[in-house]
């Protein structure tokens, strides 16, 4: 479990070589789940960031469709702040 956790790190590209997971290897049970939570956040983290990213590209293209407001605020789940942020960016734009 410990090597498959930190060989979804090195395979992301993260600053992991296998040489560093080869001396985490040694380390005690306590120490390794450590730094496979830390793993795990750091995923989770990105999950939420490409979700929001995906919501507000989205919601951009429903903007541009005609889409109100408040509908999309309904539909991405994004806040009423964000969606007229996005409008002003497309308002500016065009």
């Amino acid at each position: 479990m410990f090597k498959l956790g930190l060989g979804y790190v090195c395979d992301y590209n993260y600053d992991i070589k296998q040489d560093d997971i080869l001396k985490l290897e040694t380390k005690t049970s306590e120490e390794q789940q450590m730094v496979l939570s830390a793993v795990e956040a750091f995923r989770e983290e990105g999950r939420a960031e490409g979700l929001q990213e995906v919501r507000q590209e989205f919601a951009a293209y429903l903007l541009q469709k005609g889409m109100g407001p408040e509908e999309i605020v309904e539909v991405t789940k994004l806040s009423r702040e964000q969606v007229e942020s996005l409008q002003q960016k497309i308002n500016s734009t065009s």
